[in-house]
């Protein structure tokens, strides 16, 4: 990899990336903020290139091709992210020190695990309807709710009124 593509790739991986919370087990894709897109942050790029006195920054096929290669996508996720696992995320990118990020690491895989279990025992839970017809489970999806402005933590996704 040529140290311009190099440079791309590091500037990409500066923005913060969400996943999303309850479909996290089933894909890789990592969602970036809703109002960015690649000319957006090619445009960043080359100002940053600018400010530093860089003279040949790249062009914007060659970063939008370095962009492809992530698994990086604008849209907006289709269902809400968790406020801790955001918190986690970006204190285990910031950090720099190796035990503090070993904890943020393991307090963030207890928290998915309870996260884990809840979804399992809503599975069990359903099932025992099929099984047992005088007990009723009640599931909610709010996923198509009407989120105005778009946010996507969930204190803020399910506080929201129009």
């Amino acid at each position: 990899m040529t140290k311009q593509r190099e440079a791309m790739r590091e500037y990409i991986e500066k923005y913060p990336q969400y996943d999303s919370h309850y479909t996290r087990r089933d894909t890789i894709k990592k969602y970036l903020l809703s109002y960015l897109n690649i000319r957006k942050m090619y445009e960043e790029y080359k100002y940053d290139c600018d400010l530093s006195g860089k003279m040949n920054c790249g062009s914007y096929s060659l970063f939008t091709e370095e962009f492809r290669k992530t698994s990086y996508k604008f849209k907006q996720p289709k269902t809400d992210t968790c406020r801790t696992c955001d918190s986690f995320m970006l204190n285990l990118k910031q950090c720099k020190n190796s035990e503090e990020k070993a904890k943020y690491q393991s307090d963030y895989e207890v928290h998915t695990k309870l996260a884990d279990d809840g979804y399992e025992q809503k599975r069990l839970d359903k099932e025992s309807c099929i099984r047992d017809a005088s007990r009723i489970v009640l599931v909610f999806d709010l996923q198509q709710v009407l989120d105005t402005p778009s946010l996507t933590v969930n204190i803020s996704f399910y506080k929201r009124l129009l």
